[in-house]
């Protein structure tokens, strides 16, 4: 798991994307990439902006498997910048066959996600 990089999805994009074979979230038209993050990362940006999406997923990325660029670089996100933490952009869309594991993201008894079980 240490080269890999994680995508947050709601579960029907997901669906859609296993479909089609490859994710294009609306960010890939009006930014340029594909936002993911790295393991230590998932629980923050579930909470910061997936807690009103009811059923959320997340998948491991095989980093080497993806066939658009994934890059390493600050935040898109302003309230994430500054930190001296980087995140993975995927500049293309994600074909779904480096998608190597999917679980449904956990949330705790009072709504807020939590990290997988053994993805710790």
């Amino acid at each position: 798991m240490n080269d890999d990089v994680y995508c947050l999805m709601a579960k029907s994009n997901y669906d859609e994307a296993v479909a089609a074979g490859e994710y294009r979230p609306e960010s890939l038209a009006t930014e340029g990439f594909v936002h993911c993050v790295n393991l230590h990362q998932i629980v923050e940006v579930a909470n910061m902006f997936y807690a009103s999406v009811v059923e959320v997923v997340l998948a491991r990325i095989e980093r080497g498997r993806v066939h658009s660029g994934v890059v390493d670089e600050e935040a898109a996100v302003a309230s994430l910048r500054g930190r001296g933490d980087s995140y993975p952009h995927i500049y293309g869309p994600l074909n779904m066959g480096a998608v190597v594991e999917v679980v449904e993201m956990p949330r705790d008894v009072s709504g807020v996600f939590v990290m997988p079980e053994d993805w710790t």
